[in-house]
């Protein structure tokens, strides 16, 4: 059940240069000042752009750090969108952003809180599975929390979309919910225990 971290971060990277071409004349207000969907995207647009050329820089050497202001400043702006404009169908995908960007800062209790905000506010996401499978690791792996992890566990137990194998996984995870994740890898004596588990 362990995350891929490389995955993640090189998905986090696609959606940042995902986004739709604008001009560059685009202001963030209209002529009465007001804030506008297309300016809120325009200024979206040009830190993903950045971070898209900065991420890009970071694989080609590795001793290229990107300063933290431009994550910041990338979460602040999808914030802004999504506080403004929360009934905009690009709202789901500033919340995306804004968890993407906090963890790959390592603010994983942010990353955390805006998961919960994608899963609230759009409970039917098609990421819906992977966003549950983040949340539930968190909760095993880097802070423990009985309950919560057997409250994740129990919405991926709800989803008809899991591999037999998940189902098992996770079915065999609740049956231990009392046991840490270390507590659990102690159990590991015999082929019976399934494998993601325990990894």
């Amino acid at each position: 059940m362990k995350i891929n971290y490389f995955i993640l971060c090189f998905l986090t990277v696609t959606i940042l240069a995902s986004c739709g071409n604008k001009t560059e004349d685009q202001l963030q207000s209209n002529e009465e000042g007001d804030i506008t969907i297309e300016g809120l995207k325009e200024s979206i647009k040009e830190i993903d752009d950045s971070l898209f050329m900065l991420t890009k820089k970071k694989m080609e050497d590795p001793n290229f750090k990107i300063d933290r202001i431009v994550f910041h400043e990338g979460i602040n702006r999808n914030k802004k969108f999504f506080e403004t404009f929360p009934e905009d169908d690009y709202a789901k995908t500033a919340l995306e952003k804004i968890a993407s960007l906090y963890f790959q800062l390592q603010i994983e209790g942010e990353a955390v809180k805006w998961r919960d905000s994608i899963l609230h506010h759009y409970p039917n996401t098609e990421n819906k599975t992977d966003i549950l499978i983040m949340q539930m690791h968190h909760y095993d792996f880097d802070n423990y929390n009985k309950e919560k992890l057997e409250y994740y566990l129990n919405k991926l137990l709800s989803l008809n979309t899991l591999t037999e194998e998940q189902r098992q996984d996770y079915e065999f995870r609740l049956k231990h919910i009392d046991k840490t994740h270390l507590e659990l890898r102690e159990l590991h004596n015999n082929d019976s225990v399934p494998i993601e588990v325990i990894q």
